[in-house]
């Protein structure tokens, strides 16, 4: 399990799922997009629970690993569509360099 962070809060989901967002975000990102994604998460009370969260550029989101104790939260469909849409927009792209990073950090485009 991961612990999926923005600015307005944190969520515990699936590892998979957590990974699938932080790649459709990264590759929304390298175009200068956002979009909004729902998935699923486990709530305080350990309850299942969705949030929509925005992703891409300039939308800080975070993940860290959850000492979880319980199963892994899985949702192929998810995890499937958000892969898509990463892959998508990566066909034939690379990653940013570390320069480019540097640059975003310091140009105040965020």
């Amino acid at each position: 399990m991961k612990i999926l962070s923005n600015r307005n809060g944190s969520y515990v989901t699936g590892t998979a799922i957590a990974d699938a967002v932080l790649r459709y975000g990264h590759a929304l990102a390298k175009t200068r997009d956002i979009d909004v994604v729902d998935i699923p998460f486990v709530a305080a009370d350990g309850l299942p629970a969705r949030v929509q969260l925005t992703v891409g550029w300039c939308a800080d989101v975070n993940t860290a690993e959850h000492p979880a104790h319980d199963a892994e939260l899985i949702d192929e469909a998810v995890t499937e569509d958000l892969d898509a849409k990463a892959d998508g927009l990566t066909r034939g792209s690379v990653p940013f360099t570390t320069s480019e990073v540097a640059d975003l950090s310091w140009m105040g485009w965020c």
